[in-house]
């Protein structure tokens, strides 16, 4: 009897310390899923437009607003590794010079993260661009550098302006 206990022990002592191999070999290859990282998402009314996983696709997309309604509202979230970043801005752009910039609260305990700008906004600046398509940009306390989510093209900015 005291060998059968005896041999159950090593037997248990050998499966812990295989699982204790397995965890410590795989642990580090958690940090690599597919999904994490940085991620965005912009929705057009109530559509989703873009929803980009920046670790996995660098490109840029373009949005065409010509099928929006002035009332219509661009929403952003924008993830740093699960967390949300403090002075959040979004900026629209015509190559480096900054357009119209709007900045948002600072997310509170159970508040949203939705940043929300009117297409109508949108659609003025590119007028008084002649219709020319411009970029959304992205920066907060966490992403200081900022980076460029989208293009936003507007056929309905460029027919107004022939």
């Amino acid at each position: 009897m005291f060998h059968s206990t005896n041999s159950i022990m090593k037997k248990s002592a050998k499966i812990r310390f295989a699982l204790f191999v397995i965890a410590v070999f795989t642990t580090p290859l958690m940090a690599f899923t597919l999904r994490g990282g940085d991620n965005f998402e912009i929705y057009v009314g109530k559509t989703l437009a873009v929803q980009q996983f920046l670790h996995m696709d660098k490109t840029v997309k373009t949005v065409d607003l010509s099928a929006t309604t002035p009332t219509e509202n661009l929403r952003v979230t924008f993830s740093h590794c699960g967390q949300t970043g403090t002075n959040r801005k979004l900026v629209l752009k015509d190559q480096q010079r900054i357009l119209k910039e709007w900045k948002f609260a600072n997310v509170t305990p159970g508040g949203s993260p939705v940043m929300t700008i009117s297409i109508k906004d949108i659609v003025a600046v590119q007028k008084d661009l002649n219709g020319k398509n411009v970029s959304l940009f992205y920066s907060s306390d966490l992403m200081k550098d900022g980076k460029v989510l989208v293009n936003l093209a507007s056929r309905a900015a460029q027919a107004s302006t022939r």
